[in-house]
């Protein structure tokens, strides 16, 4: 019988909120858990506790890394159309909500990058936490649609106050930002497809739980960053900028000024419009292929796993150009529209979600090596930015391809799309490889 301790996951959260490491909790005997002889289960427990608990890395940025998998949790996006339309909000106002919060996240992307850069990116993201988890918690008790156009738009500003900030600061902590990131993605993404169920069954009880839960979630995280103490850019940031008007102008103009980045940044917009548009996907392709809306959900959850799987391979083998991922992105597309063969295209959607873990992951780490210190969340804001913005864009493509259409065509499509933006930057970037 193989035994696993509960103790030493509990002692790891114990010491992201004390400064002394040597922190011994007693054993009892409800620490133990036995799994008999499901060593699956057993590994996975022991590599979270083993990312819990790890007593050769700073502790700072460990407590930044426990943070980042906190907040890959949404336990409410599985439901909120349900409770939205509870709030006597007709199908129309509610998408309506969706696209005016993807509005106000484009608006507001790159200023928060750049007030994270200029101020602190531990505050950035702890302010982000913040405002999630008071947006969560009271929208529990909206009756209007104009309410939930407010909920939109603090959890906009929360969010887009973490996004970048966080791999920012997670790389000035770092001292091998690949290992360190693809650990968090991938922790990451198995607490999302965790959070997906949960949300699903909490929901199951009361609509207004998801959301509860959520914001404690973002509670505790916010709560772990208060102790960590930030490595400071002032000097250099206040030798280029005198104000945050003039540093936002310094993050653009590295973006097109670092060829390097420039053709990362092209690469990465068109390639995550992609995998931004996958999930209106997954309906149409599994209607073209028959299969029965009961065993839907259970595809969709496999695709996490394989994510997952991608993020693990990039961690564990030796990096490839990224010609390597970008080809076998493109052949997975072309076959998944081949839908008169299920199969073929199921492997393909499989190949999708894998090379997705794995280049979604090489691109954040070349991102962040090319970019300077300073403007760093600046930039990576501007990616999130440019990638919504593709989003916005392809999906119109997508719908008017389907309308009239198969994937047999749309898929090529966007092959061809994806090539005639991304193509030349990949051919220019093998000379910096």
């Amino acid at each position: 019988m193989k035994r696993f301790k509960i103790r030493q996951i509990r002692e790891g959260f114990f010491k992201l909120f004390f400064k002394n490491k040597n922190v011994t909790l007693f054993s009892r005997p409800r620490d133990i858990v036995t799994f008999g002889k499901n060593k699956s289960v057993e590994k996975i427990f022991m590599s979270f506790a083993n990312f819990v608990n790890k007593d050769n890395i700073n502790a700072d940025l460990q407590k930044v890394r426990i943070s980042m998998v906190l907040a890959s949790a949404r336990f409410w996006i599985i439901i909120v159309v349900l409770f939205l339309s509870t709030k006597n909000l007709t199908t129309e106002q509610i998408f309506l909500s969706i696209n005016i919060y993807y509005f106000m996240s484009i608006l507001l992307e790159y200023p928060t990058g750049v007030i994270g850069d200029y101020f602190s990116h531990k505050l950035s993201v702890f302010l982000g936490y913040v405002l999630l988890a008071v947006a969560l918690f009271f929208v529990a008790v909206v009756s209007s649609f104009w309410e939930v156009i407010l909920f939109y738009f603090v959890y906009a500003v929360g969010g887009t106050l973490i996004s970048g900030s966080d791999s920012a600061l997670l790389y000035s902590l770092s001292n091998n930002f690949k290992k360190d990131a693809s650990q968090v993605k991938f922790w990451g993404t198995l607490v999302s497809a965790g959070a997906l169920s949960v949300g699903g069954w909490l929901g199951s009880i009361d609509l207004r739980y998801p959301f509860y839960l959520n914001s404690l979630v973002f509670v505790m995280a916010a709560l772990i960053l208060v102790s960590i103490k930030e490595k400071k850019y002032k000097k250099r940031i206040k030798e280029i900028s005198d104000n945050v008007f003039s540093l936002a102008k310094q993050g653009l103009k590295e973006s097109f000024a670092n060829r390097k980045l420039f053709h990362l940044l092209i690469i990465s917009f068109v390639v995550s419009a992609f995998y931004y548009n996958l999930k209106w996907l997954y309906n149409p392709l599994f209607m073209e292929l028959n299969i029965d809306v009961r065993y839907w959900g259970a595809i969709g959850g496999v695709a996490l796993l394989f994510i997952a799987l991608g993020i693990f391979i990039y961690d564990k083998t030796k990096e490839r150009k990224i010609m390597h991922p970008y080809l076998f992105l493109l052949l997975a597309m072309i076959l998944t529209g081949i839908t008169i063969f299920p199969l073929i295209s199921l492997v393909g959607l499989i190949g999708i979600h894998l090379v997705r873990g794995y280049f979604g992951m090489k691109m954040s780490v070349e991102i962040s090596r090319a970019v300077s210190d300073n403007v760093r969340a600046s930039v990576l804001s501007l990616k999130s930015l440019l990638t919504r913005l593709g989003t916005m864009s392809m999906v119109s493509v997508i719908g008017f391809i389907l309308s009239k259409h198969s994937f047999l065509l749309l898929m090529p499509a966007i092959v061809g799309i994806i090539l005639i933006v991304s193509g030349y930057s990949v051919v220019k970037l093998i000379k910096f490889e």
